[in-house]
């Protein structure tokens, strides 16, 4: 499932500002993980012992991301905080996936607002899983 959308869907779900490190200027891509086990089982038929990148081939900022899940949840985005004093690591990660787009045409690539839509569902219906596995890994 897609991690760095928990932050925002935990404020939908609680009705409370969702506060993300960084201005949300970050670039990354997202891949839906389903389309990651997918490839796990199909490539390893295709090539041995290689690296292969797997990513939709499109990046977003993290405001991006932030707009879409509000869109999908009716979650008011200006409910979102910045906090650009923290960390955020590089500014853009960002995958080549030429080479597995080569290796396995074929494996469905789930298009981002549909794993994301897919990804509110579970993250709704597994609420009190999540909270309870999340908060009792906490110190």
């Amino acid at each position: 499932r897609y991690g760095p959308a928990r932050k925002t869907l935990a404020g939908v779900q609680e009705d409370e500002p969702g506060v993300r490190w960084g201005d949300g200027h970050k670039r990354s891509e997202l891949i839906y993980g389903d389309d990651v086990v997918a490839a796990l089982i199909g490539l390893p038929d295709r090539c041995r012992n290689d690296i292969v990148n797997l990513g939709m081939g499109d990046d977003f900022s993290i405001r991006e991301f932030a707009d879409m899940i509000c869109s999908d949840t009716g979650y008011d985005p200006d409910r979102i905080e910045y906090d650009p004093d923290g960390h955020v690591g590089a500014r853009t990660t960002y995958l080549d996936i030429t080479k597995w787009q080569r290796l396995d045409p074929d494996t469905p690539r789930t298009p981002l607002a549909e794993g994301l839509t897919k990804t509110i569902t579970w993250f709704r219906t597994h609420w009190d899983q999540i909270q309870t596995c999340y908060y009792d890994a906490q110190p």
